[in-house]
């Protein structure tokens, strides 16, 4: 042994990634290559034109953070879009400043982002639906906003599953700045 205080994590994703890849890999076709586990700054990188620090900050933000999935075209491996899982965690005031942030700064680099809640099992006919809505957005339109879609097409709540609205943060850093919250 080297003395180094390391050992093999238990498995690469989470069951519901993995259920999640199951079906993903199910439904992609060979013109598209799924990969797991991609830090967020392999996806996007500080804009041209900004001096040493800015760079640096803006490198310093993205750092230490993944996705969960990365979409990429198969022959040149060009990123089309990310697919983000979202469990009971997200549902954290801390966690969701993280997910506004990684949403924005993946808007900035004009990488599509399709949220999804966990699940047990996920319908292939509507993760279908749901890539297909990510990679393919209406005529002279980009995916501009991250997509937050339950089975019925509408978010609900990681901790109580209450439908959720759009408000509007009143106060402090966010003022202005619209989330999703619980209607309850």
């Amino acid at each position: 042994t080297s003395g180094l205080p390391y050992q093999k994590a238990t498995s690469l994703v989470t069951a519901a990634e993995r259920s999640f890849l199951g079906v993903l890999d199910s439904i992609v076709g060979p013109d598209i290559r799924v990969f797991t586990k991609i830090g967020l700054s392999d996806v996007i990188t500080p804009r041209k034109g900004l001096n040493r620090g800015e760079r640096q900050t803006a490198r310093n933000k993205i750092n230490q953070k993944h996705v969960d999935f990365v979409l990429c075209r198969a022959d040149d491996l060009d990123i089309l879009g990310v697919i983000e899982l979202d469990d009971k965690s997200h549902g954290t005031a801390k966690r969701q400043e993280r997910d506004h942030f990684m949403d924005r700064a993946l808007k900035a680099g004009g990488v599509p982002i399709l949220r999804l809640p966990t699940q047990t099992a996920y319908n292939s006919e509507k993760v279908s639906h749901q890539r297909q809505a990510l990679l393919s957005p209406p005529a002279g339109e980009r995916v501009s906003e991250p997509m937050v879609t339950e089975p019925s097409g509408e978010p609900s709540c990681p901790k109580c599953g209450a439908h959720m609205v759009v408000r509007t943060s009143r106060q402090g850093r966010n003022q202005g700045n619209q989330f999703w919250g619980c209607s309850r």
